[in-house]
């Protein structure tokens, strides 16, 4: 046993000495990257209930009543009535389709708010088709100008291109939907349409970040939105519907 002056007890205190100086600064460095990885989580959250807002303030029914109250108005005839017509649209692209959602959101048909599985999109695209088709056959357009027959129809056939192509692949309604929105605006204001650009990029960072869709997902929906309303705004007239 070495004596309490010798160098072999000087050598254990120094060790222990050494060892519970390592303890405290490691408890140091602990504390010091706690709010580091706070912050981190703080900013995740953040981004979250970003893009959850985003997908909620433009949600496809949201934008579709928007586009219809643009060209309601803005090729509104003279002795036109554009309320009324937004009404009487909006009913059955706007108004019946969520009554729908949130009823097979309900029953458990959707099983998620985003409904991510495509599977569970068909009954809703489904019926949807069919009650814009009937509304078709209701809406007075004697009332109001072409362009707002042409934007039902160019609605109609959006829904069921979507509806064919979520059968084998899944593509973005929300970006669809905004794509479709930019093209009215497009047609209706000309360059300046353009300028709503930023909402569909936005929306495609929130769909992204909420991990809902792939970038492809989210580009061809937006590609096929805006080309789908752009082409049939400028072609339909050819055909002289009335």
């Amino acid at each position: 046993m070495a004596p309490h002056g010798s160098p072999d007890g000087t050598n254990v205190q120094s060790a222990k000495k050494e060892e519970s100086d390592n303890n405290l600064t490691k408890s140091k460095t602990n504390e010091a990257s706690q709010p580091e990885a706070s912050g981190t989580i703080s900013q995740i959250e953040i981004s979250q209930k970003i893009s959850n807002f985003l997908s909620v303030v433009f949600v496809p029914p949201l934008l579709t009543l928007f586009s219809f109250a643009v060209v309601a108005f803005r090729f509104a005839p003279e002795n036109g009535e554009p309320w009324l017509m937004l009404l009487y649209t909006s009913l059955f692209t706007v108004v019946i389709p969520l009554l729908l959602y949130v009823i097979l959101r309900k029953k458990g048909h959707i099983s998620d708010r985003d409904a991510r599985d495509r599977h569970e999109r068909h009954l809703l695209y489904t019926i949807s088709s069919v009650v814009i088709f009937f509304g078709y056959f209701v809406i007075p357009w004697g009332m109001h100008s072409q362009e707002i027959k042409f934007l039902y129809i160019i609605y109609l056939y959006n829904l069921i291109f979507l509806f064919c192509i979520n059968l084998f692949w899944k593509i973005s309604a929300h970006l669809m939907g905004a794509g479709g929105m930019v093209g009215t605006l497009v047609f209706s204001f000309g360059l300046w349409g353009w300028a709503s650009l930023p909402v569909v990029l936005s929306l495609g960072w929130a769909r992204y970040t909420l991990k809902c869709h792939t970038l492809a997902q989210m580009i061809l929906g937006a590609a096929f939105g805006i080309a789908n309303t752009l082409l049939l705004f400028y072609y339909l007239p050819f055909l002289q519907l009335t």
